[in-house]
């Protein structure tokens, strides 16, 4: 986000500590993203080399379709909550 625009929203919303708090969980949520989407992108570019490269040696191309997607945010959340969910059962029943 951008530094003036994140001034101008702390003096909008006040000084809030919890407001500065969630705001940095955003800012590394962002970075994560960002590392996640990177990586998916150099698993296909590898993909596409080691397809290549077979096609040259090999005369043939074991890989015929290449696709990628990236998960929303809103879908990573909601399978992190249910995992956390999970993880929070097993516990509980680990204890009794």
């Amino acid at each position: 986000m951008n530094s003036a625009l994140l001034e101008d929203f702390k003096v909008w919303m006040g000084n809030d500590p919890k407001l500065n708090e969630g705001m940095q969980h955003l800012d590394e949520f962002r970075s994560l993203m960002t590392c996640y989407q990177s990586v998916i992108r150099e698993v296909r570019t590898k993909l596409d080399i080691l397809n290549d490269e077979m096609a040259l040696k090999e005369d043939r191309n074991p890989i015929q379709f290449i696709t990628s997607r990236t998960k929303k945010p809103a879908s990573i959340g909601a399978k992190l909550l249910k995992k956390r969910k999970k993880k929070l059962q097993w516990i509980i029943f680990e204890i009794r």
